[in-house]
């Protein structure tokens, strides 16, 4: 039992303790260290304060000589590479910039609707049609807002985006398509990534990478990755098995191995690749008539969509049945495995690269396998 005592005239609170034959006083130093006191006894600090003895100051003074100062310190280590809350509460919370998010990646920008009917909630659009921003507000989804040109025209849009609740994150097409192929400078796209966050604070830039390694002049993986140009890596990753399960795992490992190499610190998306060629010209009639569009050209309607696809007949040269559930599963186990040393663990966001007639075809054997794996990601 602690003998406390203080005097009418001061507030100050003193501890009686015996040393070498003698009682002398201590002082407790501020309330922390009386409410410390108060829990190590298991009382409140209330009850504590109501033991505290009230004695004439010439008594305090006189009675007691001075001993030690009864102070509580905290002690706190500094630990490399980790934040304290992930020391201390590592499941309280995910890490910052957690997005989640299921997605479909294509050339065209009229099928959200069709995304949003199978499951999905948010869209980019790759290289030929950029996403129809009125249309994904209309549906109250999302998008990856491609930023291109200037400087001070990348600035006007990442301004124009940043309060607007489709923002997903952002992407620079011309920097971020396939760093590993298309052999982006590292210093413009660190310089992208801090503009982007230099304009909005709650900024997340993505990057898509290809299955590249390097060789034959290409920078690969090797020398194109860089951890400090975004905060969420896309990985294109489409095997194909055609009945060589040998095949199919030596691809769909490489990527798997640049991942858990390389990126230790940031989000990862896989994008699983959901498509079929048509027999015949149709894959290439759909470039042609891109080209001769122009390469940032959206197809007017969905009825000139319509014509340029037609209802061709389906080779399985892209895609066999249970591919895509087969990928998914194993980027479902991998992101979650011990050897993913990544503070976002497990697979927290899903990308579908789809040629349109996927969706706009209804083509009904690989939309089975979208909606399942949807159906998985949101439990």
């Amino acid at each position: 039992m602690l003998e406390l005592v203080k005097c009418p005239e001061h507030r100050e609170i003193f501890e009686i303790e015996e040393k070498a034959g003698r009682k002398v006083k201590c002082w407790i130093e501020n309330w922390d260290s009386f409410v410390y006191l108060a829990e190590k006894m298991g009382l409140t600090w209330a009850e504590l304060l109501g033991q505290v003895q009230t004695i004439p100051f010439e008594q305090l003074k006189n009675s007691y000589p001075i001993g030690s100062t009864k102070v509580k310190k905290t002690i706190t280590a500094i630990v490399e590479g980790k934040r304290p809350r992930e020391i201390f509460f590592p499941d309280e919370e995910p890490p910052p910039k957690m997005r989640r998010f299921i997605c479909m990646g294509g050339c065209l920008s009229y099928l959200h609707e069709r995304w949003k009917e199978i499951g999905g909630d948010s869209y980019w659009a790759n290289r030929y049609g950029w996403i129809n921003h009125d249309a994904l507000r209309a549906l109250g989804m999302k998008g990856i807002i491609c930023v291109q040109g200037s400087t001070e025209e990348r600035k006007e849009i990442i301004r124009r985006f940043k309060d607007d609740p489709i923002t997903l994150m952002y992407w620079c097409s011309d920097l971020g398509h396939e760093p590993d192929i298309c052999n982006q400078p590292i210093s413009e796209r660190i310089a992208f990534y801090e503009l982007c966050h230099s304009i909005d604070p709650n900024a997340c830039v993505m990057e898509m990478f290809d299955m590249t390694s390097k060789f034959n002049g290409y920078p690969g993986w090797e020398d194109a990755f860089n951890e400090d140009t975004h905060d969420l890596l896309m990985i294109d990753c489409y095997p194909n098995s055609q009945g060589n399960e040998a095949a199919w795992n030596a691809y769909i490992n490489k990527g798997w191995n640049f991942i858990k190499t390389f990126e230790k610190k940031h989000q990862v998306c896989p994008q699983l690749g959901a498509y079929r060629r048509a027999a015949g010209d149709y894959y290439n009639q759909q470039r042609v008539f891109r080209w001769q569009r122009g390469s940032a050209a959206r197809l007017s309607t969905p009825e000139e969509i319509g014509m340029l696809l037609g209802t061709p007949k389906v080779a399985s040269d892209g895609w066999t049945l249970g591919e895509l559930v087969k990928q998914y599963e194993f980027w479902k186990e991998k992101l979650n495995s011990p050897e993913f040393e990544n503070p976002y663990k497990g697979l927290t966001a899903v990308s579908f690269w789809c040629w349109e007639s996927v969706l706009f075809s209804n083509d009904q054997e690989i939309q089975g396998e979208i909606k399942q794996i949807i159906a998985d990601m949101k439990g």
